[in-house]
């Protein structure tokens, strides 16, 4: 597939200032990881294989769970997600699905119940700012930056080194979360937090570098 238009350099004022909305967000206070799934979410719904890309990445290098990322698609289903994060999931696919869902009263009073006004504004601040993405590198056709690159494959086993493992979740993690083994529950404890490259860095934007770091499995948020 080829690129139509690199939006960026014909329209580098209206192009910047989507990076300074994301930048923007991403600066609000919101919670990194949570930030990151909306993005993934929202760009599943609208076809963003540039976003997709790289929003998954980033979320690995920071330290999301491989489990949370492929529950995305089903995470009404999935015990792998807070009511903080089902709430803003939920906002997240029906501000994507505008003209289908109108953002119904019944999702909008769950996240009022999950956030404070603040936050709130601040989570339906990043499915705009996500939306607003997708729609420059769907329509312009945009090539994930790793398109014909082998797949990142990490296959567990006796000779699995510390490289191989998944990345630690994160310093300032909050939120709780729990496996389904009886009455079991866990905290996660304090990990490295870091702010994600944004959109506009993998193109020439505004955006944070990324570290990696090393696993202990999926948390709920």
């Amino acid at each position: 597939m080829k690129q139509r238009m690199v939006a960026r350099k014909l329209a580098p004022e209206a192009y910047g200032a989507v990076a300074e909305l994301d930048k923007r967000v991403s600066e609000s206070g919101i919670d990194r990881a949570l930030y990151l799934l909306i993005k993934i979410r929202a760009s599943q719904i609208n076809g963003c294989a540039f976003c997709i890309d790289l929003h998954t990445r980033e979320a690995r290098k920071r330290g999301e769970a491989e489990e949370r990322i492929y529950a995305l698609n089903a995470w009404r289903e999935s015990p792998l997600f807070s009511d903080e994060g089902r709430a803003a999931l939920g906002l997240t696919e029906a501000v994507t699905l505008l003209s289908e869902t109108r953002v119904p009263d019944e999702v909008w009073a769950e996240a009022e119940a999950a956030f404070g006004e603040t936050e709130l504004a601040n989570v339906l601040m990043a499915a705009v700012a996500i939306n607003a993405w997708n729609g420059i590198a769907v329509a312009t056709r945009m090539v994930p930056k790793h398109a014909g690159e082998a797949p990142i494959v990490r296959s567990p086993g006796p000779q699995q080194t510390g490289r191989d493992r998944r990345p630690a979740p994160l310093r300032g993690e909050r939120r709780r979360w729990y496996r389904k083994r009886g009455k079991n529950h866990g905290e996660l404890g304090e990990l490295p937090g870091l702010e994600g490259a944004t959109l506009g860095a993998a193109t020439g934007g505004a955006g944070t570098p990324v570290r990696t770091g090393s696993a202990q499995g999926p948390r709920a948020l």
